[in-house]
């Protein structure tokens, strides 16, 4: 119950469902949740080199789309690279 009275409704951040699965492609929201990191952090190591990205070509066939799309596989190499930091500060 709510201070005024009505029944307490369960508020979620996002709209988005919630998946039973990890999907294979992840967008740069997607990738950052996977990562621990934020959207526009996965978009910089993208321009850095650091993970490749996936070439969606047009249904018409003229170049690719536009959405940023990486490999789950990917995702996991780039963290099976990262230095661990084995002294606890």
């Amino acid at each position: 119950m709510t201070r005024n009275g009505n029944k307490a409704t369960e508020e979620t951040k996002s709209t988005k469902p919630q998946l039973a699965f990890v999907p294979r492609l992840m967008d740069l929201e997607a990738s950052g949740h996977y990562l621990s990191l934020s959207a526009w952090s996965v978009r910089e190591l993208v321009w850095a080199g650091k993970l490749p990205v996936v070439k969606v070509p047009r249904p018409d066939g003229a170049g690719e789309m536009r959405r940023v799309l990486i490999k789950r596989e990917d995702l996991d190499a780039f963290i099976d690279g990262l230095e661990i930091d084995r002294e606890v500060s």
